[in-house]
């Protein structure tokens, strides 16, 4: 009988603000953020509306990626030295991948062993694989594609990389964390 929306956006970093969208979340008994940041946002978008928010956290289910991470072991190509980066998103403009592959570039120039595994998929995937390749990045930027189980992923990597331009409440930091990942 209640309607109640889940919002995992920030309404103002997306401009997701729309007088279409205040018309549509109008119409729910509760506007539940997944973070107070988040909430705060939505907020002050659609100050209306403040009285019908709250924030819940996402729930992140420990055991079973705690029990996925061990479906596989040496996922990475690499030696000793090799600094792994790993990161799991869309490959959007938002999430930041193809500045933070420039921004990267003078470290592999000074002759950093530093490799980047990219799991996922996108409307970037075509920019980022023209970049790695005017940058003759192949064996150094990695693009795994869509994975049905990332953990093993995760566990292994040295630094989970976030390049983000924004972010609300990010499920892929909860599960870096739960697997010892920076």
């Amino acid at each position: 009988k209640k309607k109640i929306a889940w919002i995992h956006a920030d309404f103002l970093a997306t401009k997701l603000a729309t007088v279409k969208n205040q018309k549509t979340y109008k119409n729910f008994d509760q506007i539940v953020s997944v973070s107070q940041s988040c909430m705060s946002n939505f907020k002050a978008a659609y100050p209306s509306l403040a009285d019908k928010c709250t924030y819940c956290y996402n729930c992140v289910p420990i055991d079973e990626i705690l029990q996925k991470a061990s479906a596989r072991q040496n996922v990475f190509i690499r030696n000793e030295n090799t600094l792994i980066l790993f990161s799991a998103c869309r490959l959007v403009e938002e999430k930041g991948l193809v500045p933070a592959l420039e921004n990267l570039l003078p470290l592999w120039e000074n002759g950093m062993d530093m490799k980047w595994y990219i799991a996922g998929d996108g409307i970037e995937r075509e920019t980022l694989e023209q970049n790695i390749r005017n940058y003759h990045l192949e064996d150094k930027v990695i693009l795994l594609g869509f994975l049905e189980n990332p953990y093993p992923y995760f566990k292994e990597a040295d630094f989970l990389f976030l390049p983000s331009r924004h972010e609300t409440f990010s499920m892929v930091v909860s599960e870096a964390h739960i697997l010892g990942t920076h």
